[in-house]
């Protein structure tokens, strides 16, 4: 409770300290607690880090709430760190910048906690919502997967196959159309959201063989390999 009680004095302390974006303020704040990280006083890094997320409240990534949650973790104020990992502005909240979190040993203490899957979900749904207005910023005009679909956002956030199997059907259409820029868009909106699948990649070999740059073809089969090799990547070089 004593810890609890000092993390939310610390923290209404700066709200009512900070009420609009200061950048010489933030940085300030964010560079004492890199200083004090380092120096392993991870309870005075925690209290800068978060006074630096409250000078910019309406607009925290997902790095930084993460740095301020594995300091509070470091210090073992558990509670203060899924306060801070949930801190997070939602349109800030990708795929691509979920992986080193969930897998940060740091953070193991939290593991065990019936919150870390609350907020693991959380975040996936989060993330898979933005990935579809990335997508229709991109120029998806038919009807994509259902916003707020809870089971595939953890699909997609745990990396299973079969949800990556028609994230790019829209794309495949427009290809086949002909409408290879809209195509290229949402081919390149997918692997910027999951650089680590290399369905995806096979994808852009797919546009590229289309538009008849084998050069670029083969780049992406290569970056395919990197990432899962394949027997038939090795066939494509031979031929190429």
């Amino acid at each position: 409770m004593k810890k609890n009680l000092f993390t939310i004095c610390c923290l209404l302390v700066t709200c009512f300290s900070f009420g609009q974006w200061d950048a010489k303020k933030y940085n300030e704040f964010w560079d004492k607690g890199d200083s004090l990280y380092k120096a392993k006083e991870y309870k005075n890094a925690a209290i800068a880090y978060s006074s630096a997320l409250v000078v910019s409240a309406d607009n925290i990534s997902l790095w930084e709430s993460w740095m301020t949650a594995r300091s509070w973790c470091m210090a073992n104020y558990y509670d203060s760190a899924f306060y801070s990992l949930n801190l997070a502005t939602p349109k800030n909240v990708t795929f691509s910048s979920l992986g080193d979190i969930l897998t940060d040993k740091l953070l193991n203490p939290l593991y065990n906690d019936k919150r870390w899957q609350r907020f693991k979900d959380d975040m996936f749904l989060k993330a898979y919502n933005n990935f579809l207005l990335v997508q229709k910023e991109a120029g998806a005009e038919f009807s994509n997967p259902t916003q707020n679909d809870a089971s595939l956002a953890l699909a997609l956030g745990i990396n299973t196959d079969s949800a990556f199997s028609h994230l790019n059907k829209e794309a495949y259409l427009f290809l086949r159309n002909k409408r290879f820029d809209k195509a290229y868009k949402l081919f390149k909106v997918s692997i910027d959201n999951f650089p680590s699948n290399y369905t995806l990649y096979q994808n852009m070999v797919d546009y590229y063989m289309a538009i008849g740059d084998m050069g670029r073809a083969y780049i992406y089969f290569s970056r395919a390999e990197v990432v899962k090799p394949s027997p038939i990547l090795g066939r494509f070089r031979k031929r190429h």
